[in-house]
């Protein structure tokens, strides 16, 4: 009896965690669905990859903003190298694509003021600060991530 007791417990937290993490992923805002490819040409269209002026500082766009430090940027222009960068990177929670995509590997280091939309002049550092508490759900950003320091921020009007 003890035994069906605790495993009944065991599945409704399961379930609750389930939800925590995932339902977030979910939520459609009025903003998300105002949004055309037109306003943003680096999303949602992966056959409309925009030419980024290779020159001077790099400055990324904050597409993203994930639970748990899950930035995802994409990079309006500057010079860098694009093997650093995803060209294409689709969030599989919300079938969304990215044109030159990247994420931030040292988060502890990212300044959370930043919202998205705004966009902000960065340069690549070697390392960075990771001994920082983040919370542990998972929310996808793309696979390459790069060490950054942002330099200024123009936030979105």
């Amino acid at each position: 009896m003890i035994n069906l007791f605790l495993a009944g417990r065991w599945k409704i937290a399961r379930f609750i965690i389930f939800i925590v993490i995932c339902l977030p992923a979910l939520q459609c805002t009025k903003e998300t669905q105002k949004r055309s490819v037109t306003e943003e040409p680096q999303k949602n269209n992966p056959k409309q990859i925009v030419k980024i002026e290779q020159t001077g500082t790099p400055r990324a766009r904050l597409a993203k903003k994930g639970m748990c430090s899950a930035y995802t940027l994409t990079l309006v222009k500057g010079a860098i190298d694009l093997r650093l960068v995803d060209s294409i990177w689709t969030n599989p929670f919300t079938q969304e694509k990215y044109s030159y995509a990247f994420g931030v590997e040292n988060f502890c280091d990212f300044d959370d003021r930043i919202n998205e939309g705004d966009e902000f002049n960065f340069e690549v550092v070697e390392t960075g600060n990771k001994n920082c508490v983040n919370c542990a759900a998972a929310y996808p950003y793309p696979q390459k991530r790069l060490n950054i320091k942002v330099l200024e921020v123009f936030r979105k009007s």
